[in-house]
């Protein structure tokens, strides 16, 4: 882990997807509180001016909540999407 907030999916979208499923699950009249307090959560970090990173900011936001620093470990960390990457 590098601790590196390289955006693939920033707060915004986070916030806007959250977003979109709380109006859905309203319009059926279906509770989401575990949702709707993580969107706060989210809402937050947009907050803080962080818009430009990785919604991985979370984790540096939640751990500075908690009075912790988070520290990189230098290891190198898949991110999954190798067989999404092809060339032509």
């Amino acid at each position: 882990m590098h601790l590196d907030y390289t955006p693939t999916f920033t707060p915004p979208l986070l916030r806007k997807d959250f977003d979109l499923g709380l109006a859905a699950a309203r319009a059926l009249d279906v509770p989401m509180p575990v949702t709707a307090l993580t969107a706060q959560l989210v809402q937050a970090s947009v907050g803080t001016g962080r818009v430009d990173e990785d919604f991985a900011i979370l984790l540096d936001l939640q751990a500075t909540a908690s009075g912790l620093q988070l520290e990189p470990e230098d290891v190198a960390v898949d991110d999954g999407l190798g067989e999404c990457r092809r060339t032509a």
